[in-house]
């Protein structure tokens, strides 16, 4: 049984910001609700791929072994104000599907030491886009969309939103969430998931160890202190084509990385916050 949400968001009109012509976003793009240098990530192993990118001058590339990247202060709760609402949005192009773990490989996701509470957001061997929200080893909600949406070739625009009532998942701009029916509780969100204290690109952190890891590419990820509605998803993939965040209204926005290239070692927030 398929259970959606209500609320569809505000419809945001697209306006060009501009992009510098190396890829990163200009100071002209401002993000009034930016965390600043509190999102951005430190790498582990993760590289830049300079050929195959959906934008700019490269993107993430994960080996499906041990590279992911830590944005730890995404997770502090109250620090970028996703406590009951949010977004995130990836552009994803899978080296493969089949990758271990529950729920399969982990595109993103909030954790803890202990791996008792966590949100994820991640993907399953048929080709589902799979998610779950967990509170000290008890799941609160689990959703997922068809199969066979993902597959090996080329990039999707992979989504999650909570509007405080219920998760929503989207691929290529298509919701498409159905609930499992044992787990009720969905409106848990990031202020809930007490004891969260990290948040990592490409696997779930627990007990020191590494879970579903990504193997891929990833690039242009948005993430917001509110769901931002189907209209602004449809922006943001235009048609396949896609377009950067940076070219699309910000407000909302707590985290960009357009994935183009590290500085001094971390993944840096390209929000630039209103001064």
């Amino acid at each position: 049984m398929k259970i959606h949400g209500t609320a569809e968001g505000l419809a945001l009109s697209k306006k060009d910001f501009g992009v510098a012509s190396s890829g990163s976003v200009t100071p002209s793009v401002t993000y009034p609700d930016s965390c600043e240098s509190d999102a951005d990530g430190t790498v582990s192993e993760t590289t830049i791929n300079t050929s195959d990118q959906k934008f700019g001058t490269g993107c993430l590339s994960f080996d499906g072994t041990d590279d992911y990247i830590a944005c730890n202060g995404l997770a502090v709760t109250g620090t970028c104000g996703m406590n009951d609402k949010g977004t995130i949005s990836v552009w994803c192009n899978f080296d493969t599907l089949d990758v271990g773990g529950e729920g399969g490989g982990k595109i993103c996701a909030f954790g803890d030491a202990d791996g008792n509470t966590f949100i994820e957001l991640t993907f399953s061997a048929a080709g589902a886009l799979y998610a779950q929200g967990r509170q000290s080893g008890t799941k609160q909600w689990v959703c997922f969309t068809s199969n066979g949406l993902l597959t090996t070739s080329g990039w999707y625009l992979c989504t999650i939103t909570q509007d405080g009532s219920a998760p929503k998942l989207y691929v290529n701009a298509v919701e498409d969430t159905e609930f499992h029916p044992s787990y009720n509780n969905h409106s848990f969100w990031v202020g809930s998931a007490t004891g969260l204290d990290e948040f990592r690109l490409g696997m779930q952190y627990h007990s020191g160890a590494i879970d579903g890891k990504f193997d891929g590419l990833m690039d242009d990820i948005g993430i917001y202190d509110k769901d931002i509605g189907a209209s602004l998803i449809s922006d943001l993939y235009d048609g396949g084509t896609g377009a950067k965040v940076s070219t699309i209204s910000t407000d909302g926005c707590v985290a960009y990385y357009n994935c183009d290239e590290f500085v001094g070692g971390d993944l840096v927030n390209n929000a630039t916050p209103t001064s």
